[in-house]
């Protein structure tokens, strides 16, 4: 979480656990920046089912406006429509500050017990904690990751 001139920035996790419904609260931390700046409409959706991409609305309807300007018979833009609908929702921020996660994305990405909610600069990725941190021992940063960051001044 954090602020540099006008941009608010959701950084850092947190784990929380999925209530018998299925709803995941939103930590307060990146509630509060979501809320402030875009509301309580989000968007929910995955790329590959193994983890689930939260994006306030707002910030998803700019990334939906690009898509538009892109050749519909991309293959690779066809995918991601593809994907991104097939487990997308809009959904709202409850009063008690919880997201409903749909079944299908339960499943999928095994959003049950406990998760990890981790800050992405404009949207939020949960993961199933144990597989998140199955994911981090299996792909460790190796010294081309290091150079490739370099590279790109970071």
């Amino acid at each position: 979480m954090g602020k540099i001139g006008k941009n608010f920035y959701l950084r850092g996790s947190q784990p929380v656990k999925v209530d018998e419904n299925g709803r995941v609260r939103i930590p307060e931390k990146f509630r509060e920046i979501i809320e402030s700046q875009y509301g309580k409409e989000l968007f929910i959706t995955s790329i590959d089912g193994k983890n689930i991409l939260v994006y306030p609305l707002k910030v998803w309807e700019k990334i939906e406006a690009k898509v538009t300007k892109l050749s519909f018979f991309h293959p690779s833009i066809t995918k991601f429509k593809e994907r991104t609908s097939y487990f997308g929702n809009i959904i709202t921020i409850d009063s008690k500050g919880r997201i409903l996660v749909p079944p299908l994305l339960r499943e999928k990405a095994q959003i049950n017990g406990e998760v990890i909610v981790l800050g992405s600069i404009n949207h939020l990725v949960i993961w199933n904690k144990e597989i998140f941190e199955k994911k981090l021992e299996l792909e460790p940063i190796t010294m081309e990751d290091l150079k490739t960051l370099s590279e790109f001044g970071i």
